[in-house]
């Protein structure tokens, strides 16, 4: 008898790469992910409570290509086996830096809820959302009016965030110095960005 299994990824295994030591990894993906759908100037912003001593939520904007929600399901539906890898260049030919797809998943090292709103010029917006406990179940929403307005690819908006990187996101020079180092090669190589930044706001 010859019988065919189809393997599956249960969230215990999703959830490992959900870990990181320090939110700097996470946030760099992000911003990697920007890069990589030809985002021309990419925006983090912190959003702190001084009263409560926390970072309420941090968003990281940017005016890539976004993503069509009919490619929803090959982008988030398959574990491991993304489109960078098999197309190697953005269109504007810029070399991939993520590959795998994992790096979205790291953002729930910093927050428990994570949210993807995508905005493509006449095309339906859509809104994607992850969570630290059922990481395997992707929530969407796409919106039945096509948009006309926004200049933006994508928004991703990180809730919920863990009380032990409040410290460190608090420092602004810190995540700058980060962000310089982690950057600085590539914005040499690609002339046409204009900037990757981080704004803190209370």
């Amino acid at each position: 008898m010859h019988k065919t299994i189809k393997v599956s990824v249960n969230n215990e295994h999703i959830k490992k790469l959900t870990n990181s030591k320090t939110p700097y990894e996470p946030l760099m993906e992000l911003l990697w992910n920007a890069l990589d759908a030809d985002a021309s100037e990419v925006e983090i912003t912190i959003h702190k409570n001084d009263a409560l001593k926390c970072v309420e939520s941090i968003e990281v904007l940017d005016n890539g290509h976004g993503m069509s929600s009919q490619f929803i399901d090959d982008y988030f539906g398959n574990f491991g086996d993304n489109h960078k890898e098999k197309l190697k260049q953005s269109p504007t030919g810029r070399f991939f830096h993520g590959k795998k797809g994992y790096g979205r998943y790291k953002a729930l090292s910093i927050c428990s809820k994570a949210v993807w709103e995508f905005y493509q010029n006449k095309l339906p917006n859509f809104r994607l959302q992850l969570t630290k406990n059922d990481p395997g179940n992707v929530d969407i929403d796409i919106d039945e009016k096509n948009n006309t307005e926004s200049k933006y690819g994508v928004k991703v908006t990180l809730l919920d965030i863990n009380d032990k990187f409040c410290n460190t996101l608090s420092d602004d020079e810190k995540l700058i110095n980060k962000i310089a180092s982690q950057f600085c090669v590539y914005l040499n190589t690609y002339k046409d960005i204009g900037s990757v930044s981080k704004v803190g706001v209370n």
